[in-house]
């Protein structure tokens, strides 16, 4: 699913690199075994699972992280209880 105004171009390919670093961390962490060296999730999960965002204003920023955050998490998106907070 897309963001409601389209992504441009540009926009579409760093979407597309983020979700690709994010589920590369994704599956690193998941191949650990769950009782696994502390030491190797914390590796693993340092290995690509953060990103900056650095572009000038107007750029969409925002937006990208809201669309990169929606396709993590295949679209699903709660609210806290008696709160404006989502999640996803």
């Amino acid at each position: 699913m897309s963001a409601v105004l389209g992504l441009l171009p540009f926009q579409q390919t760093v979407v597309q690199g983020v979700l690709a670093r994010f589920q590369a961390a994704r599956d690193r962490l998941q191949a650990l075994p769950s009782s696994g060296d502390s030491d190797a999730r914390r590796a693993a999960g340092r290995s690509g699972g953060a990103v900056v965002l650095c572009a000038p204003t107007g750029v969409g920023k925002t937006l990208l992280a809201a669309e990169v955050l929606q396709r993590f998490e295949g679209g699903t998106c709660q609210r806290f209880p008696n709160t404006r907070q989502r999640f996803f």
